[in-house]
């Protein structure tokens, strides 16, 4: 599929699935966009490299619009728990990615829980939100 993607004009960022204790499959998340956008590195504070990152429940990508460079990302979280375990535990590390870069972001995808258990740890009034 990526290399159809790929030959089309696409380009693409893939976070695979991780398989579960019950055998099952859980996360798994995708960027794409036309080539001409250019997913690319982006430069962040300081004039630091900020490296393409991918955790088990979300993927970011670098995306050049014209003068600017922002992060776009899906995010994929555990269902029925809310903002504990290993939802809580990808939310920390999605903020601390989104922090080091110091670049815009926009973020989407299947939270699996209300806005108010998405800001009740303060995961949101961290990143600026």
């Amino acid at each position: 599929m990526l290399v159809a993607l790929s030959r089309a004009g696409w380009g693409s960022r893939v976070a695979p699935a991780q398989a579960t204790q019950s055998g099952s499959a859980a996360g798994g998340t995708m960027v794409v966009c036309k080539s001409y956008w250019q997913l690319c590195s982006a430069v962040g504070e300081a004039g630091r490299v900020v490296e393409m990152s991918a955790g088990s429940r979300w993927v970011l990508e670098h995306l050049r619009l014209h003068r600017v460079t922002v992060i776009l990302g899906p995010v994929y979280l555990v269902t029925g728990i809310g903002p504990a375990g290993e939802s809580l535990h990808a939310l920390c590390r999605l903020g601390e990615q989104l922090v080091a870069a110091g670049l815009p972001f926009l973020l989407g995808g299947g939270w699996n829980m209300s806005p108010e258990q998405l800001r009740s740890p303060g995961w949101l009034k961290r990143l600026g939100g």
